[in-house]
């Protein structure tokens, strides 16, 4: 018989293992999509998919609220995919389909607190990339999202070691009490083991506060969960993991690029203060945004006319 341990054990390790393989079939999902993105009936398929989300979704609120952040990015690259298209222009039913999709994002992403805020820079990026205002391109897009990602998780392991935090952080709808002794049990955890870390679900019986109730069994910041779970080794395999994301959504370059690796870092950003990618709708839809991206929706510049290589 199996012991109660190694169930323990395995039921901890489940998201590390779930979350890599659920990031590479939306990967190759977005990038078999892309060549067909702009039919009508792909894009009603996307749209009906986001509306069942929104009606009969069972997830975290703010899992759901992840995801909608990542609707929002695949609407603005489903417009550049149709600008992109040579003597191109969005039909009424591409018009209704894309609106309806951002929509669902925005409704969404207003479940949490943290993703409104990201939805809201991720609009205003996708507005800018379309319209052509905003170009980054290669190593320097890959770097941008990096030091976003690297200052967000900087800010996290400052804020887990403080021993209070202000008021203006614990008030209602900020960081509460109970995330800080978290994050400090967490950061205490991973002192403690910094190498491989304590092993995937020793969180749990580590932290008193995890320990009293079901939600609080996860650290709530996904840097800190991997940390004294998996430690420094894990730490760095999950960045990679991330910059690997970026590079795949770079690789067409122009405004997809600009959308897709915004995208992908806006949900790490959410997910340091949060626990998202145990979560699988998070990290297929994630992967989807990533392979649209990477795949061609918007390659290189925007194009008018029937000569390649013209810009807007």
């Amino acid at each position: 018989m199996v012991s109660a341990a190694k169930l323990q054990s395995l039921a901890g390790a489940w998201p590390y293992l779930l979350a890599p393989p659920m990031v590479v079939l939306g990967v190759l999902g977005g990038t078999l999509l892309a060549s067909k993105i702009c039919r009508w009936y792909v894009l009603v398929v996307l749209v009906g998919s986001a509306l069942v989300l929104v009606v009969l979704s069972p997830f975290y609120a703010n899992a759901v609220a992840a995801v909608g952040v990542q609707l929002v990015g695949m609407a603005g690259l489903l417009l550049v995919r149709v600008f992109g298209e040579p003597g191109a222009a969005p039909g009424r039913g591409v018009q209704v389909a894309v609106t309806l999709l951002a929509m669902c994002g925005v409704l969404l992403a207003a479940l949490s607190q943290a993703a409104s805020g990201l939805v809201l820079v991720l609009g205003v990026v996708c507005v800018l990339a379309v319209s052509g205002r905003l170009v980054v391109r290669g190593w320097r897009l890959v770097a941008a999202g990096s030091a976003v990602v690297a200052a967000s998780w900087a800010s996290v392991f400052w804020l887990a070691s403080r021993a209070s935090w202000t008021s203006m952080l614990a008030s209602p709808g900020g960081l509460s009490e109970v995330r800080r002794k978290l994050w400090a049990d967490a950061l205490a955890l991973w002192a403690a083991h910094p190498i491989v870390g304590a092993g995937p679900g020793a969180f749990r019986e580590y932290s008193q506060t995890a320990a009293s109730e079901p939600s609080l069994a996860m650290v709530h910041s996904s840097v800190l969960q991997v940390g004294s779970e998996l430690g420094t080794v894990g730490v760095v395999l999950f960045a990679g993991l991330l910059v690997v994301g970026m590079v795949l959504a770079a690789r067409s370059g122009g405004a997809g690029a600009v959308i897709g690796v915004t995208a992908w870092t806006c949900l790490a950003v959410h997910s340091s203060v949060d626990h998202l990618y145990e979560f699988w709708p998070v990290t297929l839809v994630s992967g989807l945004v990533v392979g649209l991206a990477g795949a061609g929706a918007g390659a290189g510049s925007l194009v008018v006319g029937s000569e390649p290589g013209v810009e807007r």
